[in-house]
């Protein structure tokens, strides 16, 4: 079925469809420039003028400033209803094998596929530079993946986390994922007596209250054809803080009760029966673990790690 991606709107910067998105959602005032990025190719263009009116017609953001006008057309993509998924239950892995890991689907065409893993250090996301947020001369590694900013996070064999890749097929997954993860998360906590729930009706992460706090238990977020989160298993939010410059939000003042390392693995399977989807163990192929290292060799050096700069075509440019 071809199907018109509707154009929706972030906030008063930004509209997105699929893997393009107009404006610049970390600036105030509208930037007339669009994004774009699939498995092969990343690009940015736009005009030099910020400011000016924008209004979404026809599935169509059309920008006007004086004379000038731009218009940033919807396009028409192929939905494939998936039937089955890989999963990929990886242990623990080094900090740095993590970039390879997201990267490779938007580099490489690979089935369907969701990714579980645990690992020790700091993944940074984003372009913003490793001075911004981290002090010098860390015990920990770092790493850094490129997708939309945030803050970097720290991670230990508590923390596991999940990626779940779909930018390599135009496929129905947008929404679905999160509400059949959510529900996941809630029965299989409410199983061992604990009550999960949302702080507001767009926030992607479920919290448990612990000695008055909000406590994370799951973030998760759509990110550059990716579903990537964690699930706390019983990390303390509270290591960052010897590694952070500055201070933290309050919802990491404290952490979860443990749980056991079984628990993801059950939300999984939970979460993929909602979707109709049929789980199916598996690993990478050869030519994916190839593809892997070649990413890596990009993925981890000191210039992409300190100030997010890559020559290769899927790093980020120094201008984005």
């Amino acid at each position: 079925m071809i199907k018109k991606e509707k154009i929706k709107r972030i906030n008063d910067t930004t509209h997105r469809a699929e893997r393009i998105e107009v404006g610049d959602k970390n600036v105030s005032i509208f930037k007339p420039a669009f994004h774009f990025k699939d498995k092969e190719r990343y690009f940015k263009l736009g005009l030099k003028d910020t400011g000016g009116t924008v209004k979404i017609k026809d599935d169509t953001v059309e920008w006007k400033k004086g004379d000038m006008k731009a218009r940033f057309y919807s396009y028409e993509k192929e939905k494939t209803k998936h039937k089955e998924i890989r999963y990929i239950n990886r242990g623990t892995i080094d900090i740095q094998d993590v970039p390879p890991e997201y990267e490779l689907s938007n580099n490489f065409e690979m089935p369907f596929t969701i990714v579980r893993y645990e690992t020790v250090g700091i993944i940074q996301v984003g372009e913003v530079l490793k001075s911004t947020y981290l002090k010098d001369n860390l015990p920990v590694g770092v790493c850094r993946v490129p997708a939309y900013n945030h803050n970097p996070t720290y991670c230990d064999e508590n923390l596991t986390l999940f990626d779940m890749h779909f930018s390599t097929e135009k496929t129905e997954w947008e929404i679905a994922p999160e509400l059949a993860f959510e529900l996941a998360m809630i029965e299989e906590y409410g199983k061992l007596g604990r009550t999960l729930y949302r702080k507001g009706s767009n926030d992607m992460k479920l919290y448990e209250k612990i000695n008055g706090d909000d406590v994370k238990v799951y973030s998760t977020e759509m990110n550059l054809g990716h579903k990537w989160g964690y699930i706390n298993r019983g990390m303390d939010y509270n290591i960052i803080n010897q590694y952070r410059k500055g201070k933290i939000s309050a919802d990491l003042h404290a952490f979860p009760p443990s749980v056991s390392d079984h628990i993801p693995d059950l939300v999984i399977a939970s979460a993929m029966e909602k979707l109709g989807l049929k789980l199916k163990v598996g690993d990478y192929t050869q030519d994916e673990l190839y593809e892997m290292q070649k990413i890596k060799q990009h993925s981890n050096t000191a210039d992409w790690i300190n100030n997010s700069k890559r020559s290769d075509v899927y790093g980020y440019k120094e201008d984005i």
